[in-house]
């Protein structure tokens, strides 16, 4: 678990510290059309405008979902004799009012909810909102399949990975069930849970941006590979103003085809009908798409062994896999949503061609350098020493005087000073005007003053006298 004085320290970050992560994260280049045709982009970011919310938090709530009904019926040759399931844990994060919970409704909720609906028996559900360790256990060696899907997905983790002796679950649960392996959880008092090998599984939900942060510090700092395997999308999260919506609405009565996503996500679980035996379908890569994947592995490899040469971190990904995944959930969603768009015969390819292989990977490392800057943004958060782009707060520690804060300019900010004990620059980044409004103590004496002035540490108008 997290040191008390580092959780202590990202909770401390005022709201503008989040802000500013959150303008740098959807800074990030994104255009729907590098991940599904054109078409299917033009749809989502009418049915997203018309539902009044975001097309990215759309998209990922779609492949998320796609990938889960494939993996009922459907698994992916990834080397000859060896397959695996689509399983995906996909997080979209953003402010709150922002849309999160729409696209949650239209594009995972309200279609699984129908489809459970429609099946009229107990054991086909696979729908959960709030877990706890035991209780999904059970539900797995129970039911066979699980999709997890909230919008207060902090919620969710928080209470899967709470120690618990008696559930026997925890945190590397989790890496098994992506991986695919057969779980055997054994008790004292209880029968024991079997849970089988390549069981569907997937997570889906929403989150803030402060959690988002806290949950991955938590994840690293137990070590069990989890944020390896979790999908952080951070999407540009601008919600439609009225008047858009409603000319996306107008512009979607305008269509011959149903203007949901209810109909897609019905024919992929009609394509992929659930067997606790064999698949009823194997996807498989085409040779280009095969040599694609080998050139990306060899890159990632490269990277690999560069790092644990140098002795530096090693990449914190299943990058390949989710490659693999993602290709298939977008191979069969792009698929199926044109040929809605173009109402033309649904047919399920078993071949995945390079091109889901690109869009896949496009999309994969899109949101693994958003985690990278998150992961990066705790790890500094937690540390004394840190630059700040746009300077920093520094206490400095006078010697027979209380701590104060000051503004300290970037390019200065580890600098040190002779008639200063201590310079130390805790989380809270220096540009706050909260902070900056604060009057000098006494302890900080006119000389001090004129020197860092004189320096060009920072500006005298800085000083509220």
């Amino acid at each position: 678990m997290p040191s008390a004085r580092s959780a202590a320290k990202l909770n401390s970050q005022p709201d503008e510290t989040w802000a500013l992560l959150q303008k740098r994260l959807i800074e990030l280049p994104m255009d729907l059309t590098e991940f599904v045709s054109a078409e299917v982009a033009e749809f989502i970011e009418l049915k997203s405008t018309a539902s009044y919310t975001c097309p990215g938090y759309t998209l990922v709530s779609l492949v998320a979902v796609a990938a889960f009904l494939i993996s009922l019926g459907a698994e992916i040759q990834t080397t000859p004799g060896m397959t695996t399931k689509p399983v995906l844990y996909s997080l979209i994060c953003g402010p709150p009012t922002t849309g999160k919970s729409q696209a949650l409704k239209i594009a995972a909720l309200h279609p699984l909810q129908m489809i459970e609906d429609a099946a009229k028996d107990e054991a086909s559900t696979f729908l959960l909102e709030k877990v706890s360790p035991s209780g999904l256990s059970t539900y797995l060696s129970q039911q066979k399949k699980c999709f997890i899907l909230s919008t207060e997905m902090a919620d969710v983790f928080t209470n899967l990975m709470k120690p618990s002796d008696e559930s026997r679950f925890s945190v590397s649960t989790l890496c098994q069930l992506f991986s695919g392996e057969k779980i055997t959880l054994d008790y004292a008092t209880q029968r024991r849970r079997n849970i089988p090998e390549n069981c569907p599984f997937g997570i889906l939900g929403g989150i803030q941006l402060k959690p988002t942060v806290l949950l991955s510090h938590t994840i690293a700092s137990q070590g069990s590979g989890l944020l390896d395997r979790l999908m952080i999308c951070v999407p540009h999260c601008l919600p439609p103003k009225m008047e858009a919506a409603r000319a996306a609405t107008d512009t979607l009565a305008t269509k011959t085809f149903t203007t949901d996503f209810v109909q897609c996500i019905k024919e992929i679980h009609k394509a992929h009908p659930f067997s606790e035996e064999q698949p009823n379908l194997i996807y498989t890569f085409g040779p280009e798409a095969l040599n694609h994947l080998q050139s990306l592995h060899g890159e990632f490899t490269d990277q690999l062994l560069e790092a644990i040469k140098e002795g530096k971190p090693t990449p914190a990904s299943k990058h390949i896999e989710l490659i693999q995944r993602v290709a298939v959930a977008l191979f069969v969603l792009d698929n199926t949503l044109r040929t809605i768009i173009n109402n033309t015969q649904i047919t399920f390819a078993k071949i995945i061609p390079i091109l889901y292989i690109k869009r896949a990977a496009a999309y994969v490392t899109h949101w693994e350098n958003q985690k990278d800057i998150i992961v990066k943004e705790y790890q500094n958060a937690t540390k004394d020493l840190t630059t700040y782009e746009m300077g920093a707060i520094v206490t400095i520690k006078v010697r027979h005087a209380r701590p104060i804060d000051i503004y300290i300019k970037p390019e200065a900010a580890n600098t040190t000073y002779n008639k200063v004990d201590e310079l130390e620059i805790p989380i809270a980044p220096a540009f706050l005007e909260t902070k900056l409004k604060q009057p000098s103590p006494p302890s900080i004496t006119k000389n001090m003053k004129d020197e860092l002035v004189s320096k060009d540490h920072i500006a005298r108008d800085k000083f509220n006298e």
